[in-house]
C-alpha cells in the first residue's frame, strides 16, 4: 500500500467532531438545529458525571448551574487527555468560577447572560471546525520573554518562544503581521532577518492534540513522507541553509517547505527535483532513509 493510500484511509477513518453539552436548560436544545449544516455531533447531558461515559468528545460545554456541579473536577481527573481537550464553561456569577478549580488547560469562561443561544452555537462551530485551527485571530510579541502570544480563530491560545524557531536569530523583533489569509505570521528582526511562522509550526510546537505534535509517536512514523522530510531537513542543515534560504533557492513558499520537513506534505517528483538541485545532491539522496550510501546498496 502506498503512503498516499495510507494517509487517505486515515483521513476517511477520522470520526466526526463531537461536542458534549451538559445543561438542564431546554432552550439550549436549539443548538443542534443551528449546526445542522455541519457534520458535528452534539450530545446533550443533564449531569456532569454523564461525561465519564463520553470520553471521545472533542469539546465539552458545561453549564455551571447543573445540579451535580459540586462533583467537579471528576471529569477532568478521569477522562483521558482531558487537560488537552476543549472546555467551555457557561457562568453567570463569581461563585460559579470559584467552583471550577482546577481549570483545564484549554478552558474558556463565557457569560451566559451576555450570550444568546446563537452565540453559543457560533462558539461551538469555531471550536469544532478543523479549518479554524489553521487561521490566526491575532498575535502579540512579548519582548522581554522573546515569546509570541498567539490567538487562533478556534479560540485557543499559545505561547511560542523564539528558541523554537530555527530561522530566528538572537536579535529583537521589530515587526510582525498576519498574512492575507491569516494562515502564517510574517516576522522581521532588528538584523534584517525575515521569516514566516505558518499555523502548523505553531501547532507542531504547542498543541499536544495536533496529530503532528513534536513529542508524539506517529502511527506513520518511518514512512516515506516522514523520511523525506527528515532527509531534507538534515541536508539543509548540513548546507547551513535556513528554511527561508532553501525555500528561495528551490522556488518554494517557506510554509510549504516547513510542512514537507515535518512530514505534513507529500511532495511531487518535480518538487523533489527542485529541492535536490538547490541542495546540490541527487534526488535519490532525498528519498533514501540512510542517505546516499544506503541508496546505492540496493
Amino acid at each position: 500500500m502506498t503512503v498516499t493510500n495510507v494517509l487517505e484511509q486515515k483521513r476517511k477513518g477520522k470520526a466526526q467532531p463531537k461536542a458534549c453539552l451538559v445543561t438542564e436548560q431546554k432552550t439550549l436544545d436549539n443548538i443542534q438545529g443551528m449546526l445542522a449544516d455541519t457534520n458535528f455531533v452534539i450530545l446533550f447531558k443533564e449531569r456532569l458525571l454523564d461525561l465519564l461515559k463520553e470520553r471521545d468528545c472533542n469539546l465539552f460545554i458545561i453549564d455551571t448551574e447543573v445540579k451535580d456541579m459540586d462533583t467537579w473536577p471528576a471529569p477532568l481527573l478521569t477522562i483521558p487527555n482531558a487537560q488537552y481537550k476543549d472546555w467551555l464553561f457557561l457562568v453567570s456569577r463569581l461563585s460559579d468560577v470559584s467552583r471550577l478549580q482546577p481549570l483545564p488547560q484549554n478552558a474558556r469562561l463565557v457569560d451566559r447572560r451576555r450570550l444568546s443561544v446563537e452565540d453559543i452555537a457560533s462558539l461551538i462551530k469555531k471550536r469544532l471546525d478543523p479549518e479554524s485551527r489553521k487561521r490566526f485571530d491575532r498575535v502579540n510579541f512579548l519582548e522581554d520573554a522573546r515569546t509570541f502570544l498567539i490567538w487562533m480563530e478556534n479560540g485557543k491560545t499559545y505561547a511560542l518562544h523564539m528558541s523554537n524557531l530555527q530561522e530566528a536569530d538572537s536579535t529583537g523583533v521589530v515587526k510582525w503581521s498576519l498574512s492575507r489569509n491569516r494562515d502564517y505570521i510574517k516576522v522581521i528582526q532588528e538584523s534584517g532577518n525575515q521569516f514566516e511562522i505558518p499555523w502548523d509550526d505553531v501547532l507542531y510546537h504547542c498543541e499536544p492534540q495536533y496529530e503532528f505534535y513534536k513529542e508524539k509517536q506517529f502511527e506513520d512514523h518511518g514512512t516515506a513522507v516522514s523520511q523525506i522530510g527528515e532527509r531534507v531537513r538534515q541536508l539543509r542543515r548540513e548546507k547551513g541553509y535556513s528554511i527561508q534560504t532553501l525555500a528561495a533557492k528551490s522556488g518554494m513558499k517557506r510554509p510549504n517547505l516547513s510542512r514537507l520537513e515535518h512530514g505534513h506534505h507529500q511532495p511531487s517528483l518535480e518538487t523533489l527535483e527542485r529541492i535536490a538541485k538547490a541542495l546540490e545532491v541527487p534526488v535519490v539522496n532525498l528519498v533514501a532513509k540512510g542517505g546516499e550510501s544506503d541508496a546505492f546498496q540496493q
